[in-house]
């Protein structure tokens, strides 16, 4: 029997002499987060493919912290790229290819989740947990976040409760957005009026600048 190579059906398709299917996209939806004295005014959210930036989109935001902003019904998240996504405090350009003011949080990549529609990029993607192991004589810990360069900055003095420490020794702070450096410093005291509270008396003692640290579940920190 002899073979007959122009009568075949074996070989290798094109691409499009086969049907795939659909790759799974979802929309997004991006829950916002809350900076003291400040408001995100608008967003831009890049496609990452591979290690390569693809494309970006400007938003203005017309919503209030901790709620959702839906990027609309003609931007999908498509499976197994990327997104990355920048917060800013004021307005976009007029051609809405940049964000005026202050970059205030950046996300990770993170890649997209097709499963639900939307997509739901809440707090949870872009804050760290952390627990400190407050020093010998502290009462209170400054959490001071630096967005930016120095360019805005946000404070949290946490009164330490000796009756919540983990096995270990450590307290749970409120979590820091991602894209910032972190700076801790343990003081002696804290005081509660009506008007105000914090931290006061001598500093006991202090960090240097971190960034933030995802890798673990909850980010130790321990004074030196």
């Amino acid at each position: 029997m002899v073979f007959d190579q122009a009568k075949s059906q074996l070989g290798i398709a094109t691409r499009k002499d086969i049907n795939y299917g659909d790759i799974p996209r979802s929309n997004i939806n991006v829950q916002l987060p809350v900076l003291t004295d400040v408001k995100v005014q608008c967003l831009i959210i890049y496609e990452v493919i591979g290690d390569k930036f693809n494309s970006q989109k400007v938003y203005y935001v017309d919503k209030n912290p901790l709620e959702f902003f839906y990027l609309g019904d003609d931007y999908f998240a498509t499976e197994y790229y990327g997104y990355e996504i920048d917060f800013y405090s004021d307005v976009p350009s007029d051609d809405y290819s940049f964000c005026w003011g202050n970059l205030l949080v950046n996300t990770y990549i993170y890649q997209a989740n097709v499963i639900y529609d939307p997509w739901q990029i809440d707090l949870s993607y872009y804050t760290a947990q952390i627990k400190v192991k407050p020093p010998n004589s502290a009462t209170c810990v400054a959490l001071i976040s630096i967005y930016e360069e120095n360019l805005y900055a946000t404070r949290f003095d946490v009164p330490i409760d000796f009756t919540a420490l983990d096995s270990d020794g450590y307290y749970v702070l409120p979590d820091p957005y991602t894209g910032a450096a972190h700076h801790f410093v343990a003081f002696k005291g804290y005081y509660n009026s009506d008007d105000a509270s914090g931290c006061y008396q001598d500093i006991v003692a202090y960090t240097s600048t971190l960034d933030t640290d995802i890798t673990n579940e909850q980010w130790p920190i321990d004074f030196n």
